[in-house]
């Protein structure tokens, strides 16, 4: 259930400092994957999503993004006093996609979100539909 290959992530660290060569660790990829698909879960369903084809380009993208991010922070480790600004600017430029796709200021294109046509006729009463049959107090044609 692989959701990434190394250009994935590659895309998101400059080639010259840092190279991600195949197999991509499965234990960082399987948990930044479950964070993704975890947040996304409450908006859309995810079941279909096993791997990097059938997933949307943005999910896989947001995936690598955090991949690359922890990657960065596992080889440079020892040489950072301080908090990187790079794997920082990947970890909220994806969390803070991943908030605006979960309140809905983001829709993923690639999926098709079911929405309750339910309301296709005013929820108020009367209305034109109403007739002498109906329980209401009152109908459309009632002069006062």
């Amino acid at each position: 259930m692989a959701y990434l290959e190394a250009n994935d992530v590659q895309a998101w660290l400059e080639q010259t400092k840092l190279t991600v060569h195949e197999p991509l660790d499965a234990a960082m990829e399987s948990l930044h994957s479950q964070r993704v698909l975890g947040v996304l879960a409450t908006r859309y369903d995810v079941t279909l999503w096993t791997d990097g084809a059938s997933t949307p380009a943005l999910v896989v993208q947001l995936i690598a993004m955090l991949y690359a991010a922890s990657f960065y922070r596992r080889q440079y480790s020892e040489d950072l006093g301080n908090d990187p600004a790079w794997p920082v600017w990947l970890e909220k430029t994806a969390g803070d996609t991943l908030a605006l796709i979960q309140s809905g200021g983001i829709n993923i294109i690639d999926v098709i979100v079911e929405v309750d046509t339910g309301l296709q006729q005013p929820a108020f009463y009367p209305n034109d539909l109403a007739d002498e049959t109906d329980p209401r107090s009152f109908t459309m044609s009632v002069t006062f």
